[in-house]
């Protein structure tokens, strides 16, 4: 009798201790892999990922998702997802005039020196003063409140009249930027959309008893 009780004992171990192993195993099998993908693509461009669906991209404003099917918006950086994918997104712009300036507004000089790669000419209580490194600009000039705070950032640049260089402007714009407007004078452009934007660009391409000469203007954009 004894021995009829010890086997029955040890078949329930021995099937309580199968029931476990067999659900680890499901467990790890059922597990969703994920693949991690690197895109890079210029404005404009699309890619087309057939096999994934259900993308979902953090940053609509840089690249945009329809159904399998990315298209890259305007220069910057964002994660498109699914259940099973992430795709580390990078678009760029093959117009690349000059250095984008410092225009996290509210920053304090210190940021801006730490930011900027140009010489820094000449510093006064409200205002830096930076000589260009490029062929386009001339130069720029950040603006700052009476408590150190940045409030507006000015560059200015030549365009001697020349078509290819104002159309390149506003290419180069448009590739970073939602263009309200363009035209042959004045240009405006938000740095997202208009209910998300907080920085304004205004681009000038005449500026009084400057022939000749063009001026970018960034500042604080209040939806």
């Amino acid at each position: 009798m004894k021995k009829v009780i010890m086997f029955l004992l040890l078949a329930m171990i021995m099937a309580s201790t199968s029931v476990v192993f067999t659900s680890c195993s499901s467990s790890d099998d059922d597990e969703p892999k994920v693949e991690t993908y690197q895109l890079k693509l210029k404005v404009g461009e699309t890619c087309d990922y057939k096999d994934l669906e259900g993308l979902i991209s953090e940053n609509e404003f840089v690249a945009s998702v329809n159904g399998t099917q990315i298209k890259a918006l305007h220069v910057g950086k964002t994660v498109i997802h699914s259940s099973n994918a992430i795709i580390n997104a990078e678009v760029y712009s093959q117009y690349n005039l000059f250095d984008e300036p410092f225009i996290n507004f509210g920053g304090s000089k210190n940021d801006v020196k730490n930011y900027e790669k140009r010489t820094l000419e000449k510093e006064t209580d409200t205002e830096l003063y930076y000589k260009s490194t490029g062929a386009f600009e001339y130069g720029l000039v950040y603006g700052f409140t009476d408590n150190g705070k940045l409030k507006t950032v000015l560059m200015m640049f030549n365009h001697n009249f020349d078509t290819t260089i104002s159309n390149n402007l506003a290419k180069y714009f448009s590739d970073r930027y939602l263009a309200l407007s363009i035209s042959g004078n004045e240009s405006y452009f938000l740095n997202n959309e208009k209910d998300k934007a907080d920085v304004a660009i205004v681009v000038d391409l005449f500026v009084p008893n400057y022939n000749g000469w063009g001026q970018i203007a960034y500042m604080p954009y209040n939806n």
